[in-house]
């Protein structure tokens, strides 16, 4: 008499393979959820607002120094002061936006943090008060903490495993276009309108760029659509074999690890020379006596 083979944990039972197999056939009908992996085509949105958001909220600031000291008489330690308070905001803020992306995803982040990060540039076109323009500096960090790379690579890791490489070039290769388009953008803006009219352009073009995009197409990980990372159906991978879940770290165990602290001096180092070319270059070419324009050419080719 022949034995019916008992199910085991490691071979998914028929029930098992039809229950899963009918998920993706609810979720299938999801913009771009079929024929094309939604990670890229997300990944590709995300990319596109990541040169909007590091361009205006970042990169751009160093145009805005020249005119507003010519027009407050504040001085460049002033300025500058405004700008790490900016970056210290943002620094400070990571912690926080690392749990909500943790427990809730990018979707709710990164649309409140445009809308906040666009509403701030228009109050930053009407500003005439030195501590208005501190606070509403760091009102811009928090908001950068919510929109720029970090949000961004949270989605390469959860969407991408074998592919996240090419996933991680992919958007830090958009990334360096930023300072290229929007310092100089920036100058001619300011040349044309003047500094406070170019920042209502600025925040109505990070606007229209990046709220919709957020608020639309971005969702939290790939299984809510009924797939894995790197694409496929969540039924084809579990009638393969389940891939074995990668390695998580607490945050005390990361604070025992030495290479976190190497890791982190060696970010820390390299920002506080990235940051300070960046927002000193344009002021000093300018004090050497090279024009606005070719000034800012010149820093746009940081990226």
């Amino acid at each position: 008499m022949a034995v019916k083979p008992k199910p085991t944990d490691s071979v998914p039972t028929l029930a098992t393979r039809r229950q899963v197999t009918e998920q993706p056939l609810r979720v299938g009908r999801l913009p771009f959820s079929g024929r094309w992996y939604y990670g890229w085509v997300m990944l590709s949105a995300v990319s596109v607002t990541e040169v909007v958001s590091w361009g205006i909220l970042y990169y751009a600031y160093s145009v805005f120094l020249v005119p507003m000291q010519r027009e407050f008489g504040w001085s460049s330690l002033a300025l500058s002061g405004a700008y790490s308070v900016m970056i210290l905001s943002s620094g400070l803020a990571a912690v926080p936006v690392g749990r909500w992306l943790d427990r809730h995803g990018p979707r709710a982040l990164m649309t409140t943090g445009s809308v906040l990060a666009a509403l701030l540039l228009l109050l930053w076109s009407q500003v005439t008060n030195l501590v208005v323009f501190y606070l509403i500096m760091i009102g811009i960090g928090l908001a950068s903490a919510a929109v720029l790379y970090e949000p961004a690579f949270v989605i390469v890791a959860i969407w991408f495993r074998e592919q996240r490489g090419r996933a991680l070039t992919l958007l830090t290769f958009f990334g360096a276009w930023a300072s290229l388009i929007f310092i100089p953008l920036s100058q001619q803006l300011v040349a044309w309108l003047g500094w406070r009219h170019a920042l209502v352009v600025l925040a109505l073009l990070l606007a229209v760029v990046t709220i919709p995009i957020h608020a639309l197409l971005l969702r939290r990980c790939p299984e809510d659509l009924g797939l894995r990372p790197d694409g496929g159906s969540a039924a084809a991978v579990l009638a393969r074999d389940t891939p074995p879940e990668e390695t998580s770290f607490t945050v005390r165990h990361a604070l025992r690890d030495p290479q976190f602290w190497w890791l982190s001096f060696a970010v820390a180092a390299s920002n506080i020379a990235t940051v300070a070319m960046t927002l000193h270059l344009i002021l000093h070419l300018i004090e050497q006596g090279h024009g606005a324009d070719f000034a800012a050419a010149v820093a746009g080719l940081f990226g």
